[in-house]
């Protein structure tokens, strides 16, 4: 089974994540990288908090998503 890779920009809301994960068909051995912005406020950890439980479940039932994490400068984004 090929590897998969979803990179996906974090905002606040993360009610479509999960289908975003099951449209693409991911599994095992499949990563997702939030990337984030390198200054982080409360609503930022909220949200990365909840895309880790998420795949925390879903690593329970079979699936194994590895959750990779990108610090974006916004200052200087290259």
């Amino acid at each position: 089974m090929s590897e998969k890779r979803l990179y996906i920009s974090l905002g606040f809301d993360v009610t479509n994540f999960l289908g975003s994960l099951l449209d693409r068909g991911f599994g095992r051995r499949d990563s997702v990288v939030l990337i984030v912005p390198k200054n982080r406020n409360e609503r930022n950890e909220e949200a990365i908090k909840r895309i880790d439980l998420l795949l925390s479940e879903l690593n329970t039932r079979g699936y194994k998503i590895e959750l990779e994490i990108l610090e974006l400068d916004e200052q200087s984004p290259l």
